[in-house]
């Protein structure tokens, strides 16, 4: 609800209803833009914002905007048929991950924007053959962080981690900066995992990774060779060489 009775937003009524068949943004067309939005007594609804990006990308919110257009709290669907191309067109790093993977993706969850930030809460989907659940949090201040607790029923590492033959970035969009992060926490509790061809139970990651380093807290697998492992360290990438 908006709070401040004397807002400028208070004196207008009405309905915004925005499409645009084909735009230009970071060098590439976006598609079938359209925003739908509607003033009611209480606020401002978003009955649909969605567009069409690289790789048949579709992204799309609906919800309330609140506090004079300062939170936005609503839904969020993504889904994409090669989000491959999608993290390249936005210049993301992914030649450390095998071309063959990151391609069909759909993801849904709740979503509260406000200013430095953004939540994404109640994360339901698939990537590739995994199933994700969990949470993410943006933060965008002096440093932009992610941060990930997820949950994944199975993950075929040996598939991620395959020589890379075809990396190419879609274009040059180093001030992106919405997707450069100077750091990365991820925990994950994956159910069932295939590395270096044999199979693993019960993994639980709590990692941190800036500069290129991957700072291992804790690693556990449950049912390593008929007992428990325990791992914790660093992975420098800046002095990875291949194998």
């Amino acid at each position: 609800e908006v709070t401040d009775k004397n807002s400028y937003w208070n004196f207008y009524k009405g309905s915004l209803l925005f499409s645009v068949g084909t735009a230009k943004f970071l060098d590439y067309p976006i598609r079938d833009m359209v925003i739908d939005l509607k003033k009611e007594s209480k606020g401002y609804i978003l009955n649909s914002a969605k567009a069409t990006f690289p790789g048949n990308t579709r992204i799309g919110f609906e919800g309330k905007f609140k506090n004079d257009f300062t939170i936005f709290e609503g839904y969020s669907t993504f889904n994409s048929d090669n989000i491959r191309d999608f993290c390249k067109w936005v210049s993301i790093d992914l030649n450390n991950i095998s071309d063959s993977r990151l391609r069909q993706t759909k993801i849904n969850s709740s979503v509260v924007i406000r200013k430095g930030g953004a939540t994404f809460a109640g994360i339901s989907g698939i990537i590739d053959s995994s199933n994700i659940s969990g949470e993410v949090i943006l933060r965008f201040q002096e440093l932009n962080n992610l941060a990930a607790n997820l949950k994944i029923d199975n993950l075929n590492v040996d598939a991620y981690i395959e020589k890379n033959t075809e990396e190419k970035s879609l274009g040059d969009n180093k001030d992106f900066e919405i997707f450069n992060f100077d750091s990365l926490n991820i925990n994950l509790d994956i159910s069932q995992a295939l590395l270096l061809k044999n199979q693993y139970n019960n993994i639980k990651i709590n990692s941190v990774y800036k500069n290129k380093i991957l700072h291992i807290d804790e690693l556990k697998i449950l049912d390593f060779a008929k007992g428990n492992l325990k791992l914790y360290g660093n992975i420098d990438f800046n002095n990875k060489k291949e194998i």
